[in-house]
């Protein structure tokens, strides 16, 4: 299983980076990661060529910048997938994950959105991982 450590929790250091995320600001807060805390990532995404991890914490699941973090354990799960995306309609470009993320494309918005049925296929997988 993938694990990684939080080095940072705002923007600031992802504006000292080569390729700087789109819509992200030194003023950025991502107030769900502790600095300090580790986390099993359950899918990776790229968007806009920068890779973002699929985590949670306090059962707030989002895509957070992968300079934010540390590898601890990059073993990636037997379980997982990758899908190549060209789509119009959308920033991400590929993805890695559980079969449903990488699968289903309206899985991650639903993630994203709070929807009950993917929060629980999100969190079925997490408990298969610990």
């Amino acid at each position: 299983m993938m694990k990684i450590k939080c080095l940072y929790n705002t923007g600031e250091i992802l504006m000292n980076s080569q390729r700087k995320p789109k819509y992200v600001s030194e003023n950025t807060k991502y107030s769900q990661l502790k600095i300090g805390e580790e986390y099993l990532v359950l899918g990776i995404l790229m968007i806009d060529g920068l890779l973002y991890y699929l985590v949670d914490d306090g059962g707030i699941i989002s895509e957070c910048p992968s300079l934010l973090f540390c590898i601890i354990d990059n073993k990636l799960p037997d379980d997982w997938f990758f899908s190549n995306i060209e789509n119009e309609y959308t920033e991400i470009e590929a993805v890695w994950g559980y079969y449903e993320l990488v699968f289903d494309p309206q899985h991650y918005s639903k993630l994203i959105n709070m929807d009950e049925e993917a929060h629980r296929i999100y969190y079925r997988k997490k408990m298969g991982m610990e």
